[in-house]
């Protein structure tokens, strides 16, 4: 596997990410109840030895435009080894 002990992933998009996750990002690791916190589980079960942290920075509604303006705040500044990236359902029915 290619993630690390002590490196990060770092999920972004919109509702499909943010699934209820909790405000602010890594809030008692609240990382909603999809498939964020899915892979989380998977990653401990099967990695235990390695600490991998993940977070989670959807936000229910958002389009392609509206990630690109908290792209710094959301992304970058929390400078994640790993990134997936899953938006673009809402661009498609707005």
């Amino acid at each position: 596997m290619k993630l690390e002990n002590g490196q990060s992933i770092l999920f972004t998009g919109d509702s499909i990410t943010d699934c209820e996750r909790v405000y602010p990002i890594g809030a008692n690791a609240g990382l909603g109840e999809g498939y964020v916190a899915f892979v989380d589980s998977l990653l401990a079960a099967r990695y235990p030895e390695r600490y991998i942290r993940v977070f989670n920075t959807g936000v229910a509604g958002n389009t392609i435009i509206d990630l690109d303006w908290r792209w710094q705040r959301d992304v970058l500044r929390l400078a994640p080894d790993w990134l997936s990236v899953m938006i673009g359902i809402n661009d498609v029915w707005r």
